[in-house]
């Protein structure tokens, strides 16, 4: 393993949490989070790689962001913006 990729790494959080995820036409699907961090989390279920998703997790709020990977039920996204 190297360095930058350590570095990517050491920030994230291990959990499961109840959380949501709403398309660009308004479907809203719920999800179980996982390894949330400042750049992004994933999350449960199947999207579309370059989705453009706004991520609601609560107590923290609604945030945008793109689907980077989706393999296998799971999908991982990159924080953009605050939606």
């Amino acid at each position: 393993m190297n360095a930058l990729h350590f570095k990517l790494r050491e920030d994230r959080h291990c959990l499961a949490m109840d959380g949501a995820v709403v398309r660009d036409d308004g479907r809203e699907h719920a999800v179980e989070v996982h390894d949330l961090a400042l750049r992004g989390c994933s999350v449960s279920g199947d999207f579309l790689i370059g989705e453009i998703v706004t991520v609601r997790l609560p107590g923290v709020g609604d945030l945008m962001g793109r689907v980077r990977w989706s393999v296998l039920g799971r999908a991982g996204i990159r924080f953009e913006k605050r939606a």
